[in-house]
C-alpha cells in the first residue's frame, strides 16, 4: 500500500482498497495426524465446555474445501474467531470463560457434504480458545506482528483483524477509530457490528485441529448435535451407545461404533 494510501486510512473512513482481494482460500492442515491420539487419549478436560456450529461461508471449488468467508480466519498457522458468531462469542465470554476450558467445533453446512460426496458430515476443525481479546486495539497489540500481519483486515478482503488507527485508546470500539480495506467482505455489511462486540478468540495452536480440503468426516454427528453436545459427552467420558456398549469420542470419530 503506497504512502499517500496510509495517510488516507487514517484521515478518511473509506479507507483504501485491499492490497489482496481474494474471493477465498483453501482451508489448510493444522495438526490433522494427531486428531486421532488426541481424542482417543482422553486429553479433554472433563470440565470444558464445548460449543458446536455450521459454517454457513464454506464451498467446494475445484473439489477442496475453501473459506469464503472472514471467520473463523485460517491464516497464520493460528485460527483466530472474530468476525462471526457474535451472539456465541458473548455468551461463551460472559459464562464461560474465566471459570471453565472452552472449545468450539466447527461442522460444514450439509450442501457441502452432498456437493462433495460425502457419505458422513464434516467436521473442519476443532480448537480449544487459549485467549480471548475485549477489543481489537488489545488484539492487533498483543498478537506477534507475523501472524496479524496475514489477517490484517485492511489489507485482506478476508482478513479478520482490524488494525486501530493512530492516537486511540485500548477501550475503543468505535468503528471509526480502526482500519478496513474498501472492498473487505464486511466492508458494507458487518464491520461496525464485528468491532463494537470486540471479542476476538485466539486459538491455542496445539490443541487446534484443522482439516484442511477435505475436512473430517464424522460418522455419527447427533452425538456432536444433542442438547448437551459434546461438551455433555466429554464431562461423561464414557457413554452408552444405541447399542447398549460403553464407547470414548474416538470411537465414535474413528466410526468404529459399528
Amino acid at each position: 500500500m503506497s504512502n499517500s494510501c496510509d495517510q488516507k486510512n487514517e484521515k478518511s473512513s473509506q479507507g483504501c482498497s485491499c492490497v489482496n482481494k481474494e474471493d477465498s482460500y483453501v482451508i489448510p492442515e493444522i495438526n490433522r495426524d494427531d486428531f486421532e491420539k488426541f481424542v482417543n487419549d482422553d486429553l479433554f478436560d472433563p470440565e470444558a465446555h464445548m460449543r458446536v456450529y455450521t459454517l454457513t461461508t464454506v464451498e467446494i471449488i475445484d473439489g477442496k474445501i475453501h473459506q469464503t468467508g472472514s471467520a473463523p480466519n485460517f491464516k497464520g498457522d493460528v485460527m483466530t474467531l472474530s468476525t462471526c458468531k457474535h451472539d456465541m462469542r458473548k455468551t461463551l465470554y460472559k459464562n464461560h470463560w474465566k471459570k471453565d476450558d472452552v472449545w468450539i467445533a466447527g461442522f460444514a453446512k450439509s450442501g457441502l457434504r452432498k456437493k462433495g460426496g460425502f457419505s458422513d458430515s464434516i467436521l473442519l476443525y476443532l480448537g480449544k480458545v487459549k485467549q480471548i481479546y475485549e477489543t481489537f486495539f488489545e488484539a492487533w497489540n498483543e498478537i506477534e506482528e507475523n501472524i496479524r500481519s496475514k489477517k490484517d483486515g485492511s489489507k485482506y478482503s478476508l482478513g479478520d483483524l482490524y488494525k486501530p488507527r493512530k492516537n486511540v485508546n485500548n477501550h475503543t470500539k468505535d468503528h471509526d477509530d480502526y482500519k478496513i480495506c474498501t472492498n473487505h467482505s464486511h466492508y458494507d455489511n458487518g464491520f461496525k457490528n464485528d468491532v463494537s462486540t470486540g471479542l476476538i478468540f485466539v486459538f491455542d495452536p496445539d490443541k487446534t485441529f484443522v482439516f484442511g480440503p477435505k475436512g473430517k468426516e464424522i460418522e455419527d454427528k447427533k452425538y456432536f448435535e444433542e442438547r448437551t453436545g459434546l461438551e455433555g459427552y466429554l464431562t461423561e467420558r464414557k457413554r452408552i451407545d444405541r447399542y447398549g456398549r460403553k464407547t470414548k469420542l474416538g470411537d465414535f470419530i474413528s466410526g468404529t461404533q459399528n
